[in-house]
């Protein structure tokens, strides 16, 4: 009968896709894409057999593991830029009734990528740091919506009480800033006039509100092939790399025997991947079932 053991914390290393992950109940899960086992020596000095991320985002195990590992980068991200810079919340939405679902998916990307180059430009040529974190979901109606945390605003900005009126006739329903210039780059870019822009009061607040959809809508949605559910700008921080750690994917028998000998007792997270171990690792090694 294998021993169970529900203490453990799992280091697992970024450069094989994997996530910095705690839960073991989601690491002893299957993964749908029948992803290959990884032998981990852990940063606590243990040796660990798990399976490792598909990264697919409909993958009932690995879309959690990937959306925790997002969630991650971007409240560390918005804790270090909050540090030095202003934030901001920036809402876009893709054009209305005359655009159709289909046109909108196909679209949108090359539309919200319009827009970011003209920010990026435009806080370049004014000496502006720029660094962003994009997530996007599908509107009930079908049509693209994203919520966006940035360094930036246009220099035209000007804020609005909630209750006071905007230049476009409506009660602003919240504190804003308005600006003529952030709306005619929507609309030149391909967007439609829906777009918001507030300052960021908890930058930490508003990044953990953005990556909620990454634990919904972004795991059921179906996008077009090569869709980016989320965007980070190449300044955008990442998670700090997890260092001291031995790790590779058991994909031969030599890989096998390398983890037999390197260690006298394994933690096997999952029955799966206890199971393939019972029935590949030869000798005394002790193996340990982990599941909860």
């Amino acid at each position: 009968m294998p021993k169970k053991n529900s203490e453990l914390s799992i280091g697992l290393d970024l450069d094989i896709g994997m996530a910095v992950e705690t839960s073991i109940a989601l690491q002893a899960a299957r993964c749908d894409n029948h992803a290959p086992l990884i032998y981990i020596h852990a940063m606590n000095g243990t040796r660990n057999i798990v399976q490792g991320c598909c990264n697919d985002w409909h993958c009932s195990r690995c879309g959690q593991i990937r959306a925790r590992h997002e969630y991650g980068r971007m409240v560390h991200g918005a804790k270090i830029l909050a540090k030095e810079h202003e934030t901001y919340f920036v809402t876009i939405t893709c054009r209305g009734k005359e655009v159709s679902s289909e046109e909108a998916l196909a679209g949108y990307p090359k539309w919200t990528n319009r827009l970011l180059t003209s920010c990026r430009t435009k806080a370049k040529r004014a000496g502006q740091f720029w660094s962003y974190v994009q997530v996007t979901e599908l509107q009930k109606r079908g049509h693209p919506h994203s919520h966006i945390l940035m360094t930036w605003k246009p220099n035209d900005a000007i804020p609005y009480e909630e209750g006071d009126r905007l230049p476009n006739d409506r009660l602003a329903t919240r504190n804003v800033l308005w600006s003529d210039w952030f709306r005619k780059a929507n609309i030149k870019a391909g967007l439609g006039t829906e777009c918001d822009i507030s300052t960021v009061l908890s930058t930490v607040a508003v990044a953990t509100y953005i990556a909620k959809y990454l634990f919904k809508d972004l795991q059921i949605t179906e996008f077009p092939p090569g869709w980016r559910r989320i965007r980070y700008s190449q300044n955008f921080p990442k998670l700090p790399p997890i260092e001291n750690i031995d790790a590779f994917p058991l994909l031969t028998r030599e890989n096998w025997l390398h983890a037999s000998k390197d260690a006298v007792v394994i933690k096997c997270i999952g029955t799966h991947a206890y199971n393939v171990s019972k029935r590949t690792i030869k000798g005394d090694t002790l193996l340990v079932l982990v599941d909860t």
